[in-house]
């Protein structure tokens, strides 16, 4: 009996357990459905980049072409969006697949952004069940899941058709695996094991590369946690050969690809552009600030660095068990891949690109905290008084966070639609064109457009044959990417009207503000975000500077 009654509280436990890896996967998946809902339609002036670049070279995998769009270079987002056009073409019986997905891309684009936002759920409840299954601690497992919540921005990144959710998950996975080897280490002794695991950290270094060029600095994480040469030999040799595996249906633009990879890293502008050289020096002080805004990034790098030091001199008085070098080891690893992060940021200072170093902030904690292990008796209770100071925090933060966008997010989503309404309803017969950050689908098909080699140009005119798009940096008119003049835009309606962002806005400081050469403006909807104006008429001389006229209609 008293057998019987052990055995039920073991198989509660372990449910409970079991129970408790399933919330943060469950709350990040709701979270991030629920963001997007509130940021409105993909087709969005925020929300446009690069979701619609990916649903067009998606449909171009679909298509059994190479993806044009080659700059992440994002092949295996594009393969998974093609197979999720294919399933949802599949069931809607529609007679062109191309044309389904060109007259309802918001359609597929939530078909596909929920397969994604479902993957990572289900990536985060795997890291769970094995980090659980390595450890034999549900705390530790449940801190593995914690980036998405530790790093709470990467949620908006995830809220869109982007790479950072796929970079998320494989990280999640990567690191998952780099604990694995770790906790049950045998510090070289048992070579299989080693040659196991190089070929899993490069299968996962590999396809999180071809996902987007910002995990590469995790690159350099199984050269650390490898202890010896022939293991290292085979990762360096795995790893390109997944990257090649996993951008093959991009074999064709491989020559765009290398040219563009190597502008990026010869010249100091943004995305390859700029002066010859390796970044910009003011680019210097712009790294610490994106480092900062993860608030407990740089909190982990510290106590990282501190382990380090304190494991170093134990292991110099030879009194460091096998566990805690590997434990070592790993924070090694932490601490190099942020150091390569923030080279990376010296090109281009973006929050995003922060991302696979903050889905490591779970080992990171882990590692941390694991090290206090060897602090005197007299000390551990501090170590539970740590976490508990972190969860409250992560929970205060993350409560306030979300009420935040509760109030925030829709009001921003509003301001920008008001202007797609009004072009709706006041100038739905009207040539419309379109410039920078317009809320509309013709914008946003426009921009990507030219991201897919205008590959599917010839549909588009037809299915928005009124709809241009202006180039404020070249100051060129294109109907999907074809070249056409003003005088030919006023030739197809009585009405012109110019949507996008404001034209005397001062929150973009790096763009060009200056109305369209040789038009006269006025201006009909003066909205907090977005603005139309009207055309009144064209200059003889299409270089003189363009005006814009105050309201004169009642």
């Amino acid at each position: 009996m008293e057998e019987t009654s052990t055995a039920g509280r073991t198989s509660r436990a372990r449910f409970a357990g079991y129970a408790c890896l399933v919330v943060i996967p469950l709350c990040v998946v709701v979270l991030i459905f629920w963001t997007k809902a509130l940021r409105g339609p993909c087709w969005l002036a925020t929300n446009h980049d690069p979701s619609y670049h990916y649903l067009l070279n998606s449909l171009m995998v679909a298509e059994l072409q190479a993806p044009y769009h080659v700059d992440n270079p994002g092949t295996p987002l594009q393969v998974l969006g093609a197979v999720v056009i294919w399933v949802t073409h599949l069931f809607r019986g529609a007679t062109s697949t191309r044309l389904d997905v060109l007259e309802n891309p918001e359609l597929y684009l939530g078909a596909i952004h929920a397969t994604v936002t479902c993957l990572y759920g289900v990536a985060l409840l795997l890291v769970g069940f094995l980090t659980l299954r390595t450890t034999r601690s549900v705390v530790i497992a449940v801190a593995m899941q914690s980036p998405p919540l530790l790093a709470h921005r990467t949620l908006f990144l995830a809220d869109r058709v982007m790479p950072e959710p796929v970079l998320m998950g494989v990280a999640a996975l990567f690191c998952t695996a780099a604990l694995a080897y770790l906790w049950q280490g045998s510090d070289g002794g048992d070579r299989k094991r080693d040659l196991v695991f190089a070929i899993v950290f490069g299968a996962l270094i590999g396809v999180g590369v071809a996902a987007k060029l910002t995990f590469a600095p995790l690159a350099l994480a199984p050269l650390v946690l490898l202890p010896r040469v022939r293991p290292r030999l085979l990762y360096v040799l795995t790893a390109p050969l997944a990257f090649v595996v996993a951008t093959l249906p991009a074999l064709a633009n491989y020559p765009r690809l290398v040219a563009w990879y190597t502008r990026w890293a010869t010249h100091t502008g943004t995305y390859g552009g700029g002066e010859a050289g390796l970044f910009k020096p003011g680019h210097l002080h712009a790294v610490m600030p994106v480092l900062a805004r993860t608030r407990l990034l740089p909190l982990f790098l510290v106590c990282a660095v501190a382990a380090i030091v304190w494991l170093w001199r134990r292991k110099r008085a030879g009194s460091l068990p096998g566990h805690f070098r590997r434990v070592q080891r790993g924070l090694l690893a932490f601490v190099i891949v942020a150091a390569a992060t923030a080279l990376m940021l010296l090109k281009q200072p973006r929050y995003h690109y922060v991302v696979p170093l903050l889905s490591c902030l779970g080992l990171g904690a882990v590692l941390c905290f694991e090290a206090t292990k060897l602090w005197p008796a007299n000390l551990r209770p501090l170590r539970i008084a740590l976490v508990l100071v972190l969860v409250g925090y992560v929970a205060l933060t993350r409560a306030l966070d979300v009420n935040g966008w509760r109030t925030g997010l829709p009001a921003t989503t509003q301001q920008y639609l008001a202007a797609h309404d009004e072009m709706s309803t006041r100038y739905a017969g009207a040539a419309k064109v379109y410039f920078f950050r317009a809320s509309s689908e013709a914008y946003a098909f426009s921009v990507s457009s030219y991201r897919s080699g205008d590959y599917f140009a010839e549909d588009l005119r037809r299915l928005y044959p009124r709809s241009y798009l202006y180039n404020l940096w070249s100051k060129q008119y294109t109907h999907f990417g074809k070249p056409v003049t003003l005088e030919e835009i006023a030739a197809q309606s009585a009405d012109v009207v110019f949507q996008g962002e404001r034209l005397d806005r001062d929150w973009h400081p790096g763009l060009p503000v200056a109305p369209p050469n040789g038009a006269v403006l006025e201006v009909v909807f003066p909205g907090k975000r977005e603005a139309i104006y009207k055309l009144k008429e064209i200059s003889p001389d299409p270089s003189a500077p363009g005006i814009v006229l105050e309201d004169t209609e009642p």
